[in-house]
């Protein structure tokens, strides 16, 4: 008679573990009493070595998958690192974007401030150079004409208003006029 361990051994590649550990179950149940004891011990060690290799390849699978897991978690961090480092990155462009922004709109604000600024002085030294021209017009007319300052700023606002120029213009008709015919007269 064959070995029943040599039998089981050698079954059919069909045959899985499962169906292995059932059918040596099967038989040490139902059938032990046609088996020896050396070939009940036989099939209790195919089972064993069954079992054992199914222990290890179950062990091997919860190996890898805590790897996977492990490794799973560890890019999960990664990912995480990543998306933390890539919203600071949009918060640090979002922030230069916006200093660049206010940076150029102070560039605007000064331009035009300075514009301003420019048109301002413009603005001041016209109305100090027309002041200079009404003051040496009204000491023209004092002068000529013996009477007071105030009598005098009269007598350009009246040519002014006559006339319907502006007083500064008066006021340097009069000068230009005064001072072209002491040139003439002292020439």
């Amino acid at each position: 008679m064959t070995e029943p361990s040599a039998d089981l051994e050698r079954s059919d590649p069909l045959l899985t573990d499962g169906v292995v550990v059932s059918m040596a179950a099967w038989l040490l149940h139902h059938r032990s009493e046609r088996l020896s004891s050396d070939d009940r011990v036989a099939v209790l060690e195919v089972l064993d070595r069954r079992a054992e290799q199914l222990y290890d390849g179950v062990r091997e699978l919860v190996e890898a998958s805590g790897e996977l897991v492990g490794r799973r978690r560890k890019d999960r961090r990664r990912i995480d690192d990543l998306e933390s480092a890539a919203e600071h990155d949009r918060e640090r462009i979002d922030k230069l974007e916006s200093a660049a922004l206010d940076a150029e709109a102070a560039d605007l604000v000064s331009d035009a401030r300075m514009q301003d600024l420019i048109a301002e002085v413009g603005d001041l030294r016209a109305k100090r150079d027309r002041g200079e021209v009404i003051s040496e017009a009204k000491g023209i007319l004092m002068r000529t004409m013996q009477i007071s300052d105030d009598a005098a700023f009269a007598v350009l606002v009246a040519a002014s208003q006559r006339d319907g120029v502006d007083l500064s213009t008066i006021a340097h008709r009069l000068t230009v006029s005064t001072l072209g015919s002491s040139k003439g007269s002292s020439g």
